[in-house]
Order: C-alpha cells, then sequence, then structure tokens
C-alpha cells in the first residue's frame, strides 16, 4: 500500500473554513508513482486495484472538520468527521477502489475539507 503524507495545517479566522484540494488519478494497464505538490496524487492504478493515500490533519483550535469527495465515486475518505482539539494531530486516509471495467484515462476531483470551531 503506497501511502503519502501531506501536512496540512487549518488556521481559523472565521467561525468556518474551507479548504478544497484537487484529486487526480490515472487508471492505465500499468503501475506508476503521481509525485506533486498540488493536490493529491494517486498515481497510475491497475484496473481493479486500489490505492491509499493519508495525511495529517492539525489544528490551532478545537474543531469540527468534515470531509466531502466530488467527482470521483470510487474514491472514500476513511473518516467522515472528526472532532479535532487543539495542536492535536489527525490522519486522515483517501482510498480509491478501482472497478476492473473501469477505462483507462484520467479521473479527477476535488476534496472539500470544511472547518467548524467549536
Amino acid at each position: 500500500m503506497i501511502t503519502a503524507f501531506i501536512s496540512l495545517i487549518v488556521y481559523f479566522i472565521y467561525a468556518y473554513d474551507l479548504t478544497v484540494i484537487p484529486l487526480k488519478i490515472r487508471v492505465a494497464s500499468h503501475v506508476g508513482f503521481g509525485i506533486g505538490n498540488e493536490g493529491v496524487d494517486f498515481g497510475t492504478v491497475l484496473p481493479g486495484g486500489n490505492v491509499e493515500r493519508t495525511f495529517s490533519l492539525k489544528t490551532q483550535e478545537e474543531a469540527r472538520i468534515t470531509f466531502y469527495i466530488k467527482g470521483l465515486d470510487f474514491v472514500y475518505v476513511t473518516k467522515d468527521e472528526i472532532y479535532a482539539k487543539p495542536n492535536s494531530v489527525e490522519n486522515v486516509g483517501l482510498i480509491a477502489k478501482v472497478d476492473d471495467k473501469m477505462a483507462e484515462g484520467t479521473y479527477e476531483g476535488k476534496l472539500f475539507i470544511l472547518a467548524k470551531r467549536i
């Protein structure tokens, strides 16, 4: 299982904070790595394969954090919602489960992270 860590610090100016992170995965007849600094790149996955990415989330204040994915119905968040304490670190995983009949190509979506101060 391939695991990448993305360090994300959530600063709260208002009661709500929205962060949008681009997601990208390629489906092909070979496996490849995706390395970049813009969003989460799952790399290249075989049809029928699975891949996971993990990121660490650190908040400055107590918050309820909710995760949504749009555009990639085969990508899941390991925790839909967390309650974070100040300066604590929470690990959250993203899992892509590629159907064995999925067409080869590049698929893109977005991860929405909505944080509300408690």
